[in-house]
């Protein structure tokens, strides 16, 4: 059984990682850039269509949880591609 090269398994992280900082910025621009001026000074917004109430402090936790992604799928890319090329691929 062989064992494919570590710069795939690396590179198919840096996609998985990316993916998911695509989807934390989604969930940012939802939950938070939309609503960004119309929070009150507790920090909340309220939605009168949905109903849905949206909490300031969320941009907060979308966002790292978007920066965190996105630097691990730089991380990972930039190691998958140190990978290949010491492997001569």
């Amino acid at each position: 059984m062989s064992r494919a090269p570590r710069g795939r398994g690396l590179a198919a992280a840096s996609v998985a990682a990316f993916a998911a900082a695509a989807f934390f910025a989604w969930l940012f621009r939802l939950r938070y850039w939309i609503w960004r001026g119309e929070f009150s000074t507790e920090g909340r917004a309220y939605d009168p269509v949905s109903g849905d109430v949206y909490v300031e402090q969320a941009g907060c936790i979308w966002g790292a949880l978007m920066a965190l992604f996105l630097v691990a799928g730089l991380l990972l890319a930039l190691s998958a591609r140190r990978a290949r090329r010491r492997s001569g691929a």
